[in-house]
């Protein structure tokens, strides 16, 4: 399910400008930017004291933690993950039914077949069967 994951469009608010990732700790800058927090952390720390994107230099060096963009991240990826799970489950119970009814398809032709071999048995065959039928009765 993470693989699938993976795949979903994240929109773009989501997506750390550093990284192009999603954000699980977003911060913002005093420019007003938002990044992740481990990437524009790893910024600074190599000396850049520019914003990334629009490139003015920073007056203040301070991050602010963004919870509103946190917590609609966390919410966003919540629901994304519980229609996934949801939608595997469906699956799971779909391929159940399926066994199911493959076993009972096979169990009939099993029983068809038997029935076709006792129909084109030799009389003689057919007659011991019978006899022990009546004598495992």
């Amino acid at each position: 399910m993470i693989e699938e994951l993976d795949s979903i469009d994240v929109p773009s608010v989501f997506i750390c400008p550093i990284s192009l990732e999603p954000m699980q700790d977003p911060v913002t800058l005093c420019t007003g930017q938002i990044y992740e927090r481990s990437n524009i952390l790893k910024w600074l720390s190599l000396g850049h004291f520019t914003c990334p994107t629009t490139m003015p230099e920073l007056w203040d060096n301070s991050i602010t933690p963004n919870k509103t963009l946190f917590h609609l991240t966390h919410s966003w990826f919540s629901q994304k993950y519980l229609a996934m799970k949801k939608r595997s489950e469906d699956v799971q119970g779909r391929a159940l039914e399926l066994l199911e009814t493959l076993k009972k398809v096979k169990d009939q032709a099993r029983v068809q077949a038997l029935r076709s071999l006792d129909r084109s048995s030799p009389p003689m065959i057919r007659r011991r069967k019978q006899w022990l039928k009546k004598v495992n009765s």
